[in-house]
């Protein structure tokens, strides 16, 4: 009895070793890599873009160069967004010879 045990657990040891080996679908020619390219959208980014970022994780931590060019593109991207505001508010405070002024009731007397 206590071979039949013996017997079936290292047949059903073999067969898994031989499913891990891939034995039944054969090994592939080509190696499986793991680099990890995150997707960004070619138009400016949103937040919901920023929140779906993810980067690949090295030996020691993330992957340096994938993290420094997303930086370096969000600040960019807030530079150019800052100088819009900035352009847009000086235009709003600069009144045009078009533009309503309104008048007070003591000037209209």
């Amino acid at each position: 009895m206590v071979w039949m045990i013996v017997v079936a657990a290292i047949a059903v040891l073999g067969a898994g070793a031989m499913v891990a080996g891939g034995a039944f679908n054969g090994m592939r020619s080509e190696p499986e890599t793991d680099d990890f390219v995150p997707t960004l959208p070619a138009t400016r980014m949103t937040g919901e873009d920023l929140q779906q970022v993810r980067f690949q994780v090295q030996l020691r931590g993330y992957d340096m160069p994938s993290v420094d060019n997303l930086l370096a593109r969000l600040a960019r991207e807030i530079d150019q967004r800052e100088a819009e505001l900035a352009e847009l508010r000086q235009k709003v405070s600069e009144p045009t010879s078009g533009d309503f002024v309104p008048v007070s009731a003591e000037d209209a007397e």
